[in-house]
């Protein structure tokens, strides 16, 4: 029972953004490349410095209301969450179909190599071997299919939203710093961009 649970905690954990996630990967064929798992952290520092930028205000006031300050971090938190989980979404949206054909080459390499059997001779499995590296080099100077060709548009697109989300927050982060803030914001929000 406990190795049952174990065995489900660590496919969780590789699932996850989890330090587990890092160094164990799982072999799932649209799983987050370590450049898009960076990729979200920075949209979402980005984003809460907008809202921070968006809520803050000059006037300070001697007392401090716990209501107010739960209100601003839901309306700071809630965003960020929201945004973390879209360009997840669309971060994998993209791998599906980018993925697929690396994914395709890489599970008849590993077909091929499991049928290499351990009674054969050296030069038997040099055979295998320099059949399989010719096969693939057929594959990858073949035309790309209208498949391949839609996967590589979707991994672009998935990248191009994310990166429009992360330039519209810098920019509300800067005419925000620029015009309404003080000195001190000021010089806050423009050390992060």
């Amino acid at each position: 029972r406990c190795k049952k649970f174990a065995r489900s905690y660590f496919a969780t954990a590789q699932s996850e953004h989890t330090v587990v996630g890092v160094l164990y990967p799982r072999n799932d064929p649209v799983a987050l490349y370590d450049t898009q798992c960076v990729q979200i952290f920075w949209v979402v520092v980005h984003l809460e410095l907008a809202m921070l930028a968006m809520l803050y205000s000059n006037i300070s006031s001697p007392t401090i209301s716990i209501v107010v300050m739960l209100i601003e971090a839901m309306v700071t938190i809630v965003p960020c969450i929201a945004a973390a989980v879209l360009t997840r979404l669309f971060f994998r949206w993209g791998n599906r179909g980018y993925r697929m054909h690396r994914w395709g080459l890489r599970e008849k390499r590993e077909r091929a190599m499991a049928e290499v059997r351990v009674g054969m001779s050296k030069e038997e499995k040099m055979q295998v071997a320099s059949s399989l590296r010719e096969a693939e080099r057929r594959e990858r100077g073949a035309r790309w299919s209208w498949k391949e060709r839609r996967g590589i548009a979707r991994f672009a697109v998935a990248w191009a939203i994310v990166l429009f989300v992360q330039l519209v927050c810098t920019l509300v982060i800067l005419i925000q710093a620029d015009l309404f803030g003080e000195e001190k914001m000021r010089s806050f929000l423009l050390s992060f961009v």
